[in-house]
Parts: structure tokens; C-alpha cells; sequence
């Protein structure tokens, strides 16, 4: 510690004896040795005097007491505790903290909001220790209690029009947060605007023992944690995980309907290539055929969801988007009303499959046999789909 600094607190770590935390008149200190080294610990916590230090014992949390700057909590602070095996080792997964499931909700009247800071990050906060950057994105797994993955995670997306990885990947502790959810459903990617293409992910998982799996540099780990629910919630299990079995129902239906959707964009390509084709050759008949081909193609894809060209949107809905509808309606709480929807659905969802089976068998043949007779290639991923 500097000599310009003098506590004005120290306190141990509840869990690791070797760490001590001082508060003084420019902020927080850490001390890995009982007291021999000091290292700064602000964490971007500006330089202000620290009056009193605290550790949360149930979740691990750091509480900062400062004379004119409110109070700072750092979320979780255990992987501070264990860094001296991190450190020995190179790369190091830590064991996240059992994660709740909070009901979130806004107060209109401020409540909450007036003279308040963030709520911690929603979901299961899994941090790592790498001693240099992974050589591509770092990529992790959640696994259920069987072992299972329910949610992966990799590679990168734009931020500010730069690729960011999803998980971080910088020299040190690193920390991504998951948010209970599971991997999403297919996507139509021809459905225009890319909110419109389908979710990212799925429902969340329902409280139990789940895991995390990376590999950094070589070395591939697993942790267990628990995921629990919100201890206000009135929900029991089996009202929770009859919603997550009737939305991951719904969503294996529009993963479903969605590959159809992509795989009449596809037909739609060969077709309009077979049309020009024939009528380069002046192949009235052939042309005949697939017009005939393009029209039974608009008519099964019309029925099937709402279509969306640039910016407009048609105003009636189709089978996808009721199912859409239906999966997320299926969380957190299936209600009569709920219900009555569902089945409602359902309906939709098996004529539509009935349309789409009856296009597959009975009309796609001759389509084919029109692609084959232009030279084009025909599209070989039409093939029945079992009744629901």
C-alpha cells in the first residue's frame, strides 16, 4: 500500500484467511499475503474513502461503505478467494453460486428505482481465469442433470460494428453470465427483419443440479451448480416443469414449420432458375408446369406464415406465428385461457402439417420431375413429416 494511504478498515475474507481487504481515503486495497503486499481493488469503483467493508456470507458478495459515494457491491466474489490456485494452474474454472430464478418486474411509482443501483446480472454468473487469451472465442456448455447440453454458447456477434466474443476473452478473471435459458429453435431465415426470424434462445430451465463445461487451453472443465427458484415464487415444481415440457413442445413445432419455411425459399430459387431456363429454351409446356409449381409453392407457404418483404407486414396471422405465440404463452404459468390457446394451436399446427405432407408426397414429385426436365437441380429435403 502506498504511504500516502492508511486504512481506515481491514478486514479478513470469512473463507481465505490469507485475504484482507482495506478500506481507505482513496478506495479499496487487497492483500493475497496477510498484509505483507497491497494491490489497488477499486474495479472501476472511483477513488473515494471507504468507511466500512463487509462480506455477504450467503452469496459471496463484497459490500464497500464510502463516505459520499453510496455503497458498492461486488457480485460474487469467491473466484477472488480462490485465485492463488487459479494463478499455479494457467487457466481455471470456478464454481458458480447456486443461481435464483427472480421474479422481475418494474415499479411505476419508483420505488425501486430512486436513489437505487442495478440489480446484479440476471442468471448464473460463471467466471474463469486464464493467464493469456484464448487463441479463438472461448465456448461453454450448460449441462442438465443427465448430462445433457440444453444451452452452448460460442464464437462472436457486432458490437459497435466490431466482432465482440459472446464469452470474454481477455488475460485474467473473465465473467459471462448465463440467463437460464436453452438453445433456441431453427429459425426462417427468409422471414425478413431478423427479429422476425425467430427467437435466439428457448424457455428457461426449471430449478435442479446443472453444469458448465469449457476447455481453455487444452484443459477442458466441469462445475456443478444449482439453479433455484425465486423464493417468493408460489410456483410449485410440477407447474414449472409442465411449462418448460409445453414450450419446448411448441418450439420443436416452429423449428419445424421453420424448415419447411427455409426449404420452400430454396424450392422457390430452383424454380424461378427452371422458368427462366424454359423460357430461354421457349418450352411452353415445361414453362406451364413449373408456373403451376411456383403457384402450389406460394399457396402451401402463404397458409403456413405471415410473409414479410422489407418493411411491411400483413396485418393476418398464420400457423407459425400462432405457434410462435403459443411458446412463449406456455411461460412461466399455463393458465386455463393458456390452455384453451394451445389446443387451439395445435390444430392449426397439425392441419398445417397435413398441407405440407400432402405437398411433399403429392405434388413435390412432379415439381422434381419439371426441375429435372429444365436442367436444375431439384431440392432434396421434402420428405413427410410424422403426424403430431
Amino acid at each position: 500500500m502506498p504511504s500516502d494511504q492508511w486504512a481506515r478498515t481491514i478486514r479478513p475474507d470469512i473463507r481465505e484467511r490469507n485475504l484482507l481487504y482495506a478500506g481507505t481515503e482513496q478506495g479499496i486495497w487487497i492483500s493475497f499475503d496477510s498484509g505483507a503486499t497491497w494491490q489497488s481493488f477499486n474495479n472501476d469503483m472511483p477513488a473515494v474513502s471507504v468507511r466500512d467493508i463487509r462480506l455477504q456470507p450467503a452469496y459471496d458478495d463484497l459490500v464497500v461503505a464510502t463516505h459520499g459515494r453510496a455503497t458498492y457491491i461486488m457480485d460474487d466474489v469467491r473466484p477472488v478467494q480462490e485465485l492463488s490456485q487459479a494463478l499455479g494452474r494457467g487457466t481455471w474454472l470456478f464454481t458458480p453460486h447456486v443461481g435464483y430464478q427472480w421474479t422481475q418486474h418494474s415499479n411505476d411509482e419508483g420505488t425501486y428505482t430512486n436513489y437505487a443501483a442495478d440489480n446484479p446480472p440476471y442468471g448464473v454468473m460463471i467466471t474463469f481465469y486464464q493467464r493469456d487469451p484464448q487463441k479463438s472465442a472461448p465456448a461453454l456448455a450448460i449441462l442438465d442433470s443427465h448430462g445433457r447440453v440444453v444451452r452452448s454458447v460460442s464464437g462472436t456477434h457486432k458490437v459497435g460494428g466490431k466482432d465482440e466474443p459472446y464469452i470474454p476473452n481477455k488475460a485474467g478473471l473473465n465473467r459471462y453470465t448465463w440467463d437460464f435459458t436453452v438453445n433456441g429453435p431453427v429459425k426462417w431465415s427468409g422471414a425478413g427483419p431478423a427479429f422476425l426470424q425467430g427467437p435466439d434462445t428457448g424457455p428457461q430451465v426449471v430449478p435442479g443440479d446443472y453444469s458448465v463445461r469449457m476447455t481453455l487451453s487444452g484443459h477442458t472443465y466441469v462445475e456443478h451448480f444449482r439453479v433455484e427458484p425465486d423464493p417468493r415464487s408460489e410456483f410449485t415444481r410440477a407447474q414449472l416443469q409442465r411449462s418448460f415440457d409445453e414450450a419446448m413442445r411448441q418450439m420443436g413445432h416452429l423449428s419445424t414449420l421453420d424448415s419447411i419455411l427455409n426449404n420452400l425459399d430454396d424450392l422457390k430459387k430452383s424454380i424461378d432458375t427452371a422458368l427462366d431456363t424454359a423460357k430461354k429454351q421457349n418450352n411452353s409446356a415445361l414453362v406451364s408446369k413449373l408456373q403451376d409449381a411456383q403457384t402450389a409453392r406460394k399457396t402451401l407457404m402463404d397458409s403456413l406464415a405471415t410473409t414479410v418483404r422489407g418493411e411491411g407486414t400483413e396485418d393476418e396471422t398464420r400457423v407459425r406465428e400462432d405457434v410462435l405465440g403459443a411458446t412463449f404463452q406456455a411461460q412461466p404459468l399455463i393458465t386455463p385461457m393458456v390452455a384453451s390457446f394451445i389446443t387451439r394451436v395445435d390444430g392449426e399446427y397439425r392441419a398445417a402439417i397435413a398441407r405440407y405432407n400432402a405437398f411433399a408426397t403429392g405434388t413435390m414429385p412432379g415439381i422434381s420431375t419439371a426441375l429435372q426436365q429444365a436442367g436444375v437441380k431439384t431440392v432434396p429435403s421434402f420428405k413427410p413429416v410424422p403426424s403430431p
